[in-house]
């Protein structure tokens, strides 16, 4: 069950991290663009953070490769 939800959490941060990017990129729309790039910022600030780094190590861990 943990699985699924460690699973679902990464497929979940990672398309939020995709749309961000996108259009942090390809928006013609200055403002949007900049709203895109904060919130690409906090993703990635989140995703890569303390708390990101822990559970990647504990799912790491939890599949036998740590």
């Amino acid at each position: 069950m943990l699985q699924w939800v460690a699973t679902g959490y990464g497929v979940l941060v990672a398309v939020l991290i995709a749309a961000a990017a996108g259009v942090a990129l390809f928006v013609p729309d200055t403002s949007q663009r900049e709203m895109g790039f904060k919130v690409l910022k906090l993703m990635l600030g989140t995703a890569t953070g303390a708390g990101g780094t822990l559970a990647l190590l504990v799912r790491v861990h939890e599949i036998g490769l740590l």
